[in-house]
């Protein structure tokens, strides 16, 4: 009910959920959940998520898209790997490109690769991004200093770690 009355990304659910944003209906679930952290990038500036479903051509920008990076999504859930998540999620930003820009996404994916992230990971309706981290590979420091010394760090100029985990919202009362 809560994503009809306002189309969302799902994060309600305590597992993975694709919504249709247009409808605010439930289209898929997936219950594999990795467990691991994302150095999520907060821009600048906000975006309205409205204003991108007003827009007139909005409809026929979603059918440019391919089946591809949410098949690649599919197989790393059924197979449990972060690798292929992460690489369907940054597939999947590239191919939203032409709806909604994330500035800077080609050096973020750049600096994924050199830094052994397993993909960037964002909004489709937003301009919250993030990166997939191996906590096994990925030298945050390194990573975080890289993004501090370019034009990036200027546009998404406050970052968090957060933790994936399959709880969907938690609120705790005090």
């Amino acid at each position: 009910m809560a994503c009809e009355i306002e189309p969302s990304d799902g994060i309600m659910f305590n597992h993975l959920a694709l919504i249709d944003h247009l409808s605010g209906k439930l289209m898929e679930s997936f219950f594999f959940h990795p467990e691991g952290k994302i150095l999520m990038l907060k821009p600048v500036e906000t975006y309205i998520t409205e204003s991108m479903r007003t827009n007139p051509n909005y409809a026929e920008k979603l059918r440019l898209k391919t089946e591809v990076p949410l098949n690649l999504f599919r197989e790393g859930i059924k197979e449990a790997s972060i690798k292929k998540i992460g690489k369907g999620s940054t597939l999947s930003l590239l191919e939203n490109e032409n709806i909604l820009e994330k500035p800077f996404l080609g050096e973020l994916i750049k600096l994924a690769e050199e830094h052994h992230c397993y993909g960037i990971v964002g909004g489709h309706s937003g301009t919250v991004c993030g990166f997939l981290l191996d906590e096994n590979k990925t030298d945050l420091e390194k990573l975080i200093h890289a993004i501090e010394g370019e034009a990036i760090g200027t546009y998404y100029a406050s970052y968090e770690i957060v933790e994936t985990y399959g709880k969907g919202i938690e609120i705790t009362f005090r």
